[in-house]
């Protein structure tokens, strides 16, 4: 990931990490003398010192340089894996987008399958109730037929009692009749009889 503070500091780094001696110099001719003897002297003791400086240097160097990559590389790889996280996240959320989908449409298609069936079961009970309605009124007209039947039925029996007693009141008075029929004829037959005897 570009960290262009971080990136000018190492190019700064790169430009200053070695160290090379300064030596003496004098616009004097004496001294400069002077000094061009002092750094004679001292190089033999200063050289090994600045070549050491200047490896620690190049090392810290290179090692800032390591751990930038490193750095680089760790941010590249979390970058990567944030992307992944991501495009996974948003992989989930459309798959419970079209789950929760998919299940609104069952929801909605229970719904209508459930309205239908009260429908039809409403439809049903109404049916069922017309049904009872004129069962409930046939069977008052039955029962209205039954009670009238059993008022004919009275009826007819009270006269068929009826004729039936005047039939045995007719069987009485042929009876009687038969009877004094029966006597009349004894007493005509007996009469001739008698006549005859009165006329001897």
């Amino acid at each position: 990931m570009p960290n262009p503070t971080r990136d000018e500091l190492l190019r700064r780094l790169d430009e200053l990490w070695r160290i090379t001696p300064q030596p003496l110099s004098s616009g004097l001719p004496l001294v400069g003398q002077l000094k061009e003897q002092a750094n004679a002297l001292t190089r033999w003791y200063v050289q090994p010192i600045v070549a050491q400086q200047n490896q620690f240097n190049a090392a810290v160097v290179q090692a800032m340089h390591s751990l930038a990559a490193s750095i680089d590389q760790r941010s590249d790889a979390l970058a990567q894996q944030h992307h992944l996280q991501s495009e996974a996240e948003m992989r989930r959320f459309e798959r419970n987008e079209l789950l929760l989908e998919h299940a609104q449409l069952a929801i909605q298609q229970d719904r209508e399958t459930l309205q239908k069936i009260y429908i039809q079961l409403a439809d049903n009970l109404a049916e069922h109730q017309k049904l009872i309605l004129a069962t409930q009124e046939f069977a008052d007209y039955l029962r209205q037929r039954i009670e009238a039947d059993e008022q004919r039925i009275e009826r007819n029996r009270a006269l068929l009692e009826y004729i039936v007693q005047h039939i045995h009141d007719l069987d009485e008075m042929g009876t009687t009749l038969t009877a004094q029929l029966s006597t009349l004829q004894l007493a005509a037959t007996a009469q001739p009889s008698a006549v005859a005897e009165t006329s001897a």
